[in-house]
């Protein structure tokens, strides 16, 4: 291990990046470490200046690196460092630490915030446009988790406390999460509000527009009744409008939808692997019959 007390001057070129993706907001010593960086090192006396250059072709796969390596080329709009990180990020995916991940990228992510003004020059532009691209392949590789594995990604309720109400609503506004039971999303989204919460009477403050995209009307009666804290989370109103909907759907009789997404069901990854089964189903059914013709009226 080296440890940096002093980063010479060096020119901003992309082999001599090394001092610059390293240092630290802080003032106190910089800590290289071979093994959880991929640097070129070499030190022949005690008081020699330390050759280093960054191996792009290596970039390292630790998520908490690959996360700070991704902010600085942001800050420095350094193209190859960012693809190269996002590589790396995108490596690190897995359930334990998807839901870090997809928090990081909403913090960083270009499409949060309006653009105050257009890009000032084509450098700019195309530094806009591979920025967007390397988050959104990112963000992309998280939401196929997060819709195929919600059950496994939620176990670690420590995790998910963590969430920003940001991040939270972005997952339950979805409707390819993969969960069969409704309940389970609200007793998750209860959870988080209790634990921001030292008075249930301010509970609907903290959630928010969290409720509006929990699907109640896909519960059974019994199961909404039974609803921890509902009428901490719902107006006596909306609670009333919910039972009569439930009521009336298990007599099989028609009426209004629900307001928001109460009434709207997911599409679970089952449901949609169907789909797509029977869509090729179809097709090669069509494609038979297409050929049997061509072969009757040749």
């Amino acid at each position: 291990m080296v440890v940096v007390t002093k980063i010479p001057d060096v020119e901003a070129s992309s082999q001599e990046l090394l001092k610059e993706h390293l240092k630290t907001e802080s003032a106190s010593p910089l800590v290289i470490n071979k093994e959880d960086f991929p640097l070129k090192v070499s030190v022949n006396q005690p008081n020699e200046e330390i050759n280093t250059t960054i191996d792009y072709n290596n970039i390292p796969r630790g998520l908490k690196t690959c996360k700070k390596l991704i902010r600085k080329s942001i800050l420095e709009k350094n193209k190859t460092l960012l693809k190269e990180s996002c590589i790396g990020l995108i490596s690190e995916l897995s359930v334990l630490t998807v839901l870090e991940i997809y928090s990081f990228l909403n913090d960083v992510s270009p499409f949060n915030d309006e653009p105050s003004a257009p890009p000032t020059s084509e450098i700019d532009h195309d530094w806009t446009m591979i920025f967007q691209k390397s988050i959104a392949k990112c963000q992309e590789e998280c939401d196929k988790i997060i819709n195929e594995k919600t059950y496994d990604i939620f176990t670690n309720i420590d995790d998910v406390m963590k969430l920003s109400y940001r991040d939270l609503l972005g997952i339950l506004k979805r409707t390819t999460l993969n969960v069969s039971d409704e309940e389970f999303l609200y007793e998750i989204m209860y959870e988080w509000a209790e634990r921001r919460s030292s008075n249930h009477k301010d509970f609907q403050r903290i959630l928010g527009d969290l409720p509006h995209h929990i699907r109640f009307g896909t519960m059974k009666p019994k199961t909404f009744k039974k609803l921890k804290g509902i009428k901490d989370v719902l107006d006596q109103k909306d609670i009333r409008i919910i039972r009569f909907y439930l009521e009336e759907k298990t007599k099989g009789r028609e009426t209004h939808t629900l307001p928001h997404q109460w009434s709207n069901p997911r599409i679970t990854s089952n449901d949609s692997n169907t789909r797509v089964g029977r869509n090729k189903r179809l097709e090669r059914a069509g494609m038979y019959c297409l050929i049997c013709w061509m072969f009757v009226f040749d």
